[in-house]
């Protein structure tokens, strides 16, 4: 994980935001969420698409003030073990708001 950012274990965070890991797949947002209202991560709440999931309808990550990306779920994309990815924005799109309103309508949580 980037050196800038906490060093939380996908455990950690399940834990301390309550919720299990196995119920993070398809819960981008909530996850995200929970873990900047936990004040686990600094940063703001982005929704839109990302290149390594291009058959979801949306994705949601952290965005740190230094424009880095923190994803609690990319792991899901890429069939591997569970990590918290802390890095690059290359391949991250934020929607234009609110010139897509209907995504809303597919939040999970």
């Amino acid at each position: 994980m980037n050196s800038t950012h906490p060093q939380w274990s996908p455990s950690e965070v399940a834990e301390r935001i309550g919720i299990a890991l196995s119920d993070w797949p398809g819960n981008c947002n909530w996850v995200a969420q929970k873990a900047l209202s936990a004040s686990l991560f600094e940063g703001r709440l982005v929704l839109g698409r990302a290149a390594f999931a291009p058959e979801a309808a949306y994705h949601a990550w952290i965005e740190a003030q230094d424009g880095s990306v923190i994803d609690f779920t990319r792991w899901v994309y890429e069939a591997c073990v569970p990590y918290i990815y802390a890095g690059d924005n290359a391949g991250y799109e934020e929607f234009a708001s609110p010139a897509e309103p209907s995504w809303r309508s597919r939040l999970r949580r």
